[in-house]
């Protein structure tokens, strides 16, 4: 034999004892049924550490892989672990999903999703509802869900709220992207006062609150939707954006950010607050024919009820009844630094926008800015609103740098109301190819510079 052949059996000897050596110190140390344990939790924990895979055709007996998908969403989601997904392969689902559980920092997002490349379909028909949602998300953080789409859970109960996805109690980083939710909703009568629905309800109903609420690019319509609103963040809400969302052919409000109606256990914090609402397209929202309404044009595109300290930045809202409302309609409430800018307004049944309680008997409006929009043809239904209307109770608001051109009636800004002070309005452009009018504080003018001179507003602004 060799001397490099003596050398390797040398070694391989070596390496024979050390193992050897290894095993018996081991087993020694831990006993054989611990050491199994060991081992049957790192198979655990590397098992659940993964992605889920649910389909209509699968079966809970699967282990939930992509070619052997669970057929509940639910149990999907007792199963997944922070950072890792539940992906919904394509088809149709009878099922409502409640996610009472957390990602983190850390480790991650919980998150359900569809499969790349497929639609999964949560349908509600013959479904029984035994919760608002048919994603409900409750007391939760870092949660995303994207990719789905949601239809068919309606009622017509008063005492059922439909939602497609309800984010509820308090928590924060919660995501939700890219969704459809329509042709659902309540078609309760008005003598039951009209019912509710929501396509995507954020519910602040805790001392502490929600935070980091990203609603973006989901399609929101063919909502029956009652009293209430397509989207709805209400009551301890601090953090949100809402952006590049569809929002259309609703039979309610759009968009609506509320306080004061006592969600939140804690009055004061019962304010969603600190959003921004950036790059939507609202569109086709009336509440005419809706059984809680009949035939009254009340619906805004975007309204801030109570909300404070919002910016609305460069929207698209037309052929609503109102394009844009900043108003509050609970008494001593008010809906406040809120920045209107750089939207454009148009085509809107009644004015572009409205700010203040719509009747003595409700909130205010207060501290907000009304800059560099672009409103046109808003009273569309000449239902004697300008493309600005201040209603009851507007105080220390500005409104400037606005180009408005208004329809036929020529009206401009109307204010009926006298309890309305230190509101500025200046650097405006106007333009109208018919008569136009002011309306302030009950008076009307049809004279340009008289409105300018007898009510201060609009010195520095321009007619054509």
């Amino acid at each position: 034999m060799s001397k490099k052949m003596k050398l390797i059996m040398f070694w391989a000897s070596c390496l024979i004892l050390l193992s050897v050596c290894i095993t018996y110190f081991m087993t020694r140390i831990y006993p054989s049924n611990v050491m199994d344990s060991v081992s049957e939790l790192e198979a655990i924990n590397e098992a659940s550490a993964r992605d889920y895979y649910v389909s209509p055709q699968g079966n809970d007996t699967n282990p939930g892989t992509m070619n052997a998908p669970l057929a509940s969403i639910q149990k999907a989601i007792e199963f997944v672990q922070p950072g890792r997904s539940v992906i919904l392969l394509e088809g149709v689902y009878h099922q409502t999903v409640s996610i009472e559980k957390s990602g983190s920092p850390e480790q991650g997002y919980i998150t359900l999703r569809n499969a790349e490349g497929q639609t999964p379909i949560l349908d509600g028909k013959g479904v029984q509802q035994t919760q608002d949602g048919a994603i409900s998300i409750d007391n939760a953080s870092y949660v995303r869900v994207a990719g789905l789409e949601i239809r068919h859970y309606n009622t017509s109960s008063a005492d059922v709220t439909p939602i497609g996805i309800h984010v509820s109690g308090s928590g924060g980083n919660i995501e939700l992207i890219g969704n459809r939710i329509h042709d659902m909703g309540t078609t309760a009568g008005q003598k039951a006062g009209g019912g509710n629905a929501h396509g995507i309800a954020v519910y602040g109903n805790s001392e502490v609150p929600l935070n980091q609420i990203a609603i973006i690019q989901n399609e929101l319509y063919n909502l029956k939707l009652g009293a209430s609103e397509a989207m709805a963040i209400n009551g301890n809400v601090d953090g949100f954006r809402v952006m590049q969302n569809i929002v259309h052919d609703n039979n309610n409000i759009g968009v609506d950010i509320i306080g004061f109606e006592g969600t939140a256990p804690d009055n004061a914090r019962d304010q969603a607050r600190n959003g921004v609402i950036q790059g939507n397209h609202v569109y086709h929202n009336s509440s005419y024919g809706n059984p809680a309404y009949g035939n009254e044009y009340s619906a805004a595109g975007i309204y801030v009820d109570g909300g404070k300290a919002i910016k609305i930045i460069d929207n698209d809202i037309h052929d609503n009844d109102f394009g844009i409302e900043l108003a509050s309609e609970h008494a001593g409430g008010a809906t406040s630094h809120v920045e209107v800018s750089l939207n454009r307004i148009y085509n809107n049944s009644a004015s572009g926008i409205t700010l203040g309680g719509y009747d003595e008997d409700r909130g205010r409006t207060e501290d907000c800015i009304i800059i560099e929009n672009t409103l046109s043809e808003n009273n569309s239904k000449r239902l004697g609103y300008g493309e600005i209307n201040l209603a009851f109770d507007t105080r220390n608001n500005e409104l400037s740098n606005n180009d408005i051109h208004a329809n036929e009636d020529g009206l401009m800004i109307t204010n009926e109301f006298t309890q309305n002070e230190g509101n500025k309005v200046d650097f405006n452009h106007y333009s109208t190819q018919a008569q136009a009018y002011w309306i302030w504080k009950g008076e009307e003018f049809d004279e340009f510079w008289a409105y300018q001179s007898q009510t201060g507003n609009d010195r520095h602004s321009d007619l054509s």
